[in-house]
């Protein structure tokens, strides 16, 4: 056993003075013998020959005075009792771990132009967006149109709009693929010149054989002279649709089926919403994605990880054509184990009329959620509280409203000012209203923010309670009506409680049985609630000052509200319930 004895005693000298410096002078040999196990392991194949050192210049240490403690320290270490700055551990901010990022990203989503965006792409569109802009760059979004059948004008702009919105309108850049055509039509021919791709004839279960058995097709075998023929042939109308198509050229051993070959472009000659007959030659998603990933100068591509044998096709066309990779991060899937995301499914329901369109409360849709009064913010910061991981989970429709409505309160509860109003209306009557002794009360439009202003409130004989409220009192109880008075009730019929007036200003001693809301008899209007499940409440409100449509307020002791529409003849608004 070898341990440099000089090193040790002055270790042990400094860990004694440390320690008896923050025990008023003294320390224990116990604490200082472990402080050692770590720097000296060895010293525990002889225990009782450095606990005797240790107890000795601990006995030492222990009889000087402070003063004579801190010099022999600073004489050991010129740094002793200035305090070490702790290293700053960042908070997980949810987003992926990358690399590279020092220059700023360039980070993109491929959304298709289908329709309205629901909450399975949030994950997607979020973590692109955040990332962004967390290191600075460019967000892109690359609009993937380049399959005639599947594409609908209309759609372009709901798809845009979901994006927009849930990125605080920051888009740096919209490409659109079908306008990139010819480009991919370029890189076509390099990858037939290359000898990386061919036309080919087969039957779509023709060639399914041919893989399955890692067998090539006849048309991979083709001379390169011939094969440049039936290119031409191909870019030029000589087939139909379905007659030919162009094929990567893969391992046909690849252990993976789905590595061995893989489609780059195709005849289709139906007209594009788009660009109309403008093409008849399409790539496929492999090929334009291959593409505009490195073209557009990508630094990091984030996407699912249902991807990842995309990536590995990528990447050899990448190799092929001298083409830089960006860095590929796939995130886990976060399944709905109760919520219908699947846009057919859900158009299907549109169409059919089990639901009235995407705006639908019912429909989970990112549309749907802005009218309900959900803002942007709220769901980005629900996400990367769940953070983006590499990780598959699932969660319950309850689950996800529980955390998503939780940030989604916060933003509201800042700016909604509150009112009453009332949906099973019930009368009480103030038997000794002349008692009362001032005209009208006010409340707080917001109860931390006075500048929001003041609600003015007659002091009149009757009001409206709800009727929830109203088949729980009884006679001889004491209630307050909020933010107005103290009251005794001293009788009920079937339609109508009596109350006497008791106070003005909230009284603990009372022992109130209940602390309820109410609407006057005289002055009210009526408001239209639609629900979460699309059912049209009509309730007796509070007036309610002029707001801008897609404003939000928020009905004491029911939930918030957002503004949807205001009835140009009859002024009835109607409000679209978000959540308590």
């Amino acid at each position: 056993m070898t341990i440099d004895e000089t090193k040790f005693n002055e270790f042990v000298e400094l860990k004694t003075l440390e320690v008896a410096q923050m025990n008023n002078g003294q320390a224990n040999p116990k604490a200082i013998l472990g402080r050692c196990f770590p720097v000296f392991p060895k010293i525990k194949q002889d225990i009782p020959k450095y606990s005797k050192i240790i107890n000795e210049i601990v006995e030492k240490i222990n009889q000087l005075n402070d003063e004579e403690q801190k010099s022999k320290a600073l004489k050991l270490d010129p740094n002793f009792g200035q305090k070490k700055e702790k290293k700053k551990i960042p908070k997980p901010d949810g987003l992926p771990t990358l690399h590279n990022t020092e220059n700023g990203v360039i980070v993109r989503i491929e959304p298709a132009p289908s329709g309205h965006l629901h909450l399975g792409h949030l994950f997607s569109v979020v973590a692109n967006y955040e990332t962004k802009k967390k290191f600075g760059g460019k967000f892109i979004v690359r609009l993937a149109d380049t399959n005639p059948d599947n594409i609908h004008i209309e759609n372009y702009n709901k798809v845009i709009e979901d994006i927009k919105w849930i990125c605080n309108g920051e888009i740096d850049e919209i490409v659109y693929q079908s306008d990139r055509i010819q480009l991919y039509h370029k890189y076509l021919r390099e990858l037939i010149e290359l000898e990386k791709a061919y036309v080919c004839e087969c039957q779509g279960e023709d060639f399914k054989n041919f893989t399955d058995s890692s067998k090539p097709c006849p048309h991979a075998q083709i001379p390169y002279e011939t094969q440049l023929e039936m290119y031409d042939k191909f870019m030029t109308g000589g087939y139909e649709p379905g007659e030919a198509v162009v094929r990567y050229r893969a391992d046909i051993t690849h252990k993976n089926p789905a590595m061995r070959s893989f489609g780059l472009a195709r005849i289709n000659k139906n007209n594009h919403a788009r660009v109309g007959h403008a093409h008849t030659i399409w790539p496929t998603m492999h090929l334009v994605v291959a593409l505009d990933d490195p073209l557009m100068g990508m630094t990091h591509v984030i996407r699912g990880k249902d991807h990842e044998v995309n990536m590995e096709r990528q990447k050899l066309i990448h190799k092929d054509l001298g083409l830089k990779s960006p860095e590929y991060f796939h995130t886990g899937r976060m399944k709905f184990t109760d919520i219908i995301l699947s846009k057919s499914k859900l158009t299907e329901k549109i169409e059919s009329g089990e639901f009235e369109g995407w705006e639908d409360p019912r429909v989970p849709s990112l549309l749907s959620h802005k009218k309900r009064g959900y803002k942007a913010e709220a769901f980005r910061k629900f996400i990367l509280s769940l953070g983006i991981s590499k990780r598959d989970s699932k969660i319950t429709k309850n689950e996800y409203y529980k955390g998503l409505d939780y940030f989604n309160k916060q933003i509201l509860e800042k700016t909604s000012d509150r009112y009453f109003s009332i949906i099973e209306p019930k009368e009480i009557e103030i038997e000794n209203i002349t008692e009362m002794d001032f005209k009208e009360f006010t409340i707080q439009k917001h109860p931390e923010d006075p500048a929001q202003g003041l609600r003015h409130i007659k002091t009149i004989k009757n009001y409206l309670i709800e009727n929830k409220d109203f088949q729980k009192l009884e006679i001889g109880q004491t209630i307050r009506l909020m933010h107005f008075a103290n009251f005794k009730i001293t009788n009920k019929d079937e339609n109508k409680i009596t109350l006497k007036y008791i106070s003005k200003e909230y009284d603990k001693n009372l022992k109130l049985k209940a602390n309820i809301h109410f609407v006057s008899k005289e002055e009210n209007e009526k408001v239209t609630i639609i629900s979460n499940d699309n059912k049209k409440i009509q309730t007796i409100s509070e007036p309610i000052e002029k707001y801008q449509i897609g404003d939000s307020i928020q009905y004491e002791r029911y939930g918030f509200l957002r503004l949807d529409s205001v009835d140009e003849h009859t002024k009835e608004k109607t409000f679209y319930f978000t959540h308590k």
